[in-house]
């Protein structure tokens, strides 16, 4: 926790720079980044308050939870 409390003290202490590309490009990355990671905690939170419902228990068994367009395939859907 030192390590980390001393890299903020040092570069709160330097003097203001502007803030150049690489800043700007680092910062729309992890906002990007941030949005996927609440967005999919979102999902992950409906798809908890679904589980065991009938109706999208049916729903899952019969589509792929990523990819719902992609059908999976069944064991009858597979010739040997």
């Amino acid at each position: 926790m030192c390590i980390v409390a001393c890299r903020i003290i040092i570069i709160s202490s330097a003097p203001f720079q502007p803030i150049g590309r690489i800043g700007i490009i680092g910062s729309v990355v992890w906002l990007i980044g941030f949005c996927f990671e609440t967005i999919s905690d979102l999902q992950l939170i409906r798809f908890k308050k679904e589980t065991g419902k009938v109706q999208f228990e049916l729903y899952k068994q019969r589509t792929n939870m990523f990819i719902p367009w992609f059908p999976k395939k069944t064991q009858k859907d597979i010739k040997i």
